[in-house]
């Protein structure tokens, strides 16, 4: 990251993927210079890609990560016009979900439940199980909210079984498991008792193997070093 910041970018091989790289990178350790990575690297892309839709995205989520939902919305809708140009299945699933979060935190839940049905019945209809269980996850919880059980229910043993397919999905199994107890209330002692049980196995697995400590360290170098490492300003909008 030091080196980009001191060399010209035609030095460089594959410029907008190494920016898109870095900016993935410090969006995932909470780092404010993840804006600039990605719109540095959206200079080296076509206007209209998959590539550049998923970039879009990730900009969005920075600025909701920010709490500047208008930004993020702008993006959101940039990334989405983007998808459905390049006919991007995946990509166009999870803007959908994105523009739901933004529509639930504004206060608007009806638009925000309208958004993942809309996500989870099109993730559905493509096979993208991944960005199903996600927003699965995202309307279970909205669901909880408004008591309605009986729809939060079914969504959950279908995000759960998604879920349980893949090691890599721990953390959203964790998720699951934690609904469906807040679902139970403490209604079912039984029931209860093996989803703790589950919860238990999931949380010692996720301790071993997620690697928060190793990002907590990266982020104290990063910080220790931020000034050296924040890119130039861009102007691309």
């Amino acid at each position: 990251m030091e080196e980009s910041n001191q060399i010209d970018s035609s030095e460089m091989i594959l410029p907008g993927e190494t920016f898109k790289f870095f900016g993935w990178i410090m969006f995932t350790i909470e780092d404010d210079s993840a804006v600039d990575f990605l719109k540095k690297s959206m200079l080296y892309m076509k206007g209209t890609s998959s590539e550049s839709a998923d970039v879009l995205n990730a900009i969005g989520n920075c600025y909701f990560r920010k709490k500047d939902l208008v930004n993020a919305m702008h993006y959101f809708d940039k990334s989405e016009a983007v998808a459905l140009k390049t006919n991007d299945s995946v990509r166009y699933a999870k803007v959908l979900g994105d523009k739901a979060l933004i529509y639930n935190k504004k206060g608007d839940v009806d638009t925000a439940v309208n958004l993942l049905r809309q996500d989870i019945a099109y993730s559905q209809k493509f096979k993208i199980e991944k960005n199903e269980m996600y927003a699965s996850i995202l309307l279970a919880k909205i669901l909880l909210k408004l008591n309605n059980k009986i729809e939060a229910e079914k969504i959950l043993e279908r995000a759960g079984k998604i879920a349980g397919t893949k090691s890599y999905y721990r953390s959203s199994l964790k998720e699951v498991i934690e609904l469906k107890l807040l679902l139970l209330n403490g209604e079912d002692s039984q029931k209860e008792l093996i989803l703790r049980r589950q919860l238990k196995q999931v949380e010692e697995y996720l301790l071993q193997t997620n690697g928060n400590t190793v990002l907590k360290r990266t982020n104290w170098l990063i910080q220790k070093k931020s000034m050296k490492m924040k890119p130039k300003k861009s102007y691309w909008n």
